[in-house]
């Protein structure tokens, strides 16, 4: 971890990171997890909604929301809490993919054109001694791994999010039943 945070502080200058950006960037994915996380969880009062309605209900939190409602109406209000739950969480899957590929764009322009910027301003004779496509080959493909990598990273830093977020989920119904 040490080693990613300090490659990412080496990044920073030529990036020029906008961190609140990331940090929005993350957020969003996980309030799309928590928002998957709630809707999931809303099966639960759904598949006992058919059960003892005043014992089952009066112990889990979660039941207690629903349990003023008659059986119809609370697989209604239920079903509709599903999909709102649904409609917000690709709301904001949308949201995160909308700007993690205009951070993955803005980045790409900004490393591709600080690269040109340096093979414009070397000399002559070191244009000469290089291969003629190593410098294109570089500005295309290696500007490219580089973003993809950045993009990866935030991912990566996303998905361990949603793993604690649905572990500790799992551990409070378990914990619950």
């Amino acid at each position: 971890m040490s080693t990613i945070l300090r490659a990412l502080r080496l990044l920073r200058p030529i990036l020029r990171l906008r961190w609140w950006m990331l940090a929005l960037l993350i957020l969003l994915g996980l309030a799309a997890a928590l928002s998957e996380g709630f809707s999931i969880s809303l099966i639960i009062p759904l598949l006992s909604s058919g059960a003892e309605p005043t014992q089952q209900n009066a112990k889990h939190w979660f039941l207690r929301m629903f349990s003023d409602f008659s059986g119809e109406q609370r697989v209604m209000i239920i079903s509709i809490c599903f999909l709102v739950g649904v409609a917000l969480k690709n709301a904001l899957s949308y949201a995160y993919g909308v700007l993690s590929l205009w951070l993955n764009a803005t980045m790409s322009h900004r490393i591709r054109s600080g690269i040109l910027d340096q093979v414009l301003n070397v000399s002559q004779l070191y244009l000469d001694s290089q291969q003629a496509g190593k410098l294109i080959n570089t500005l295309g493909t290696e500007t490219w791994r580089m973003a993809s990598g950045l993009s990866t990273l935030a991912e990566m830093l996303i998905n361990l999010c949603m793993v604690l977020i649905f572990g500790g989920l799992l551990l409070a119904i378990s914990l619950k039943l």
